[in-house]
C-alpha cells in the first residue's frame, strides 16, 4: 500500500486527486503546518504539495522533509491551482523526483507520471 500526503489550500480541489486509487493510504491536510506535523508518523511515499502556500512555506517544507528522508528523495508533485490568483513552483531539481499538476491534467498524464517518480 503507497502512503500519499497530500497538503492542499483549497479543500475544494478534486483535480487531480480524482484519479488517486482507493488502494493508497492518503492524508489529505490543508496546512503545511499540519502536513510537517505528522510527516515523520506517516513515512509518505508520495507528496502532492499545493502551489497555493506561500514561497517561504513551501521551501521550509521541502527543507525539513529533505533533511528527514535523506538520501533517499520522496518524490513530490506540485498542484497548481488555476483559481488561486498566484502560484508558487520552487526551482529545485528534487533528485528528479517532481512534475506539476493542475485540474487540467488527463488521467493518463496523471498516471504516466506516477509510474515514472515510483519506479525511478
Amino acid at each position: 500500500m503507497l502512503n500519499i500526503l497530500i497538503i492542499e489550500a483549497n479543500q475544494k480541489l478534486k483535480k487531480p486527486y480524482q484519479y488517486l486509487s482507493p488502494a493508497y493510504q492518503t492524508v489529505r491536510l490543508s496546512t503545511i503546518e499540519k502536513a510537517g506535523a505528522i510527516f515523520l508518523n506517516f513515512k509518505p511515499e508520495l507528496i502532492f504539495l499545493s502551489c497555493s502556500f506561500s514561497p517561504q512555506q513551501i521551501i521550509t517544507f521541502l527543507d525539513c522533509v529533505a533533511n528527514e528522508c535523506r538520501p533517499h528523495l520522496i518524490p513530490i508533485i506540485f498542484v497548481i491551482d488555476l483559481n488561486h490568483p498566484l502560484n508558487f513552483i520552487p526551482g529545485t531539481h528534487w533528485g528528479q523526483q517532481t512534475a506539476v499538476f493542475s485540474e487540467f491534467t488527463s488521467k493518463h498524464e496523471f498516471y504516466t507520471t506516477l509510474d515514472r517518480l515510483l519506479n525511478y
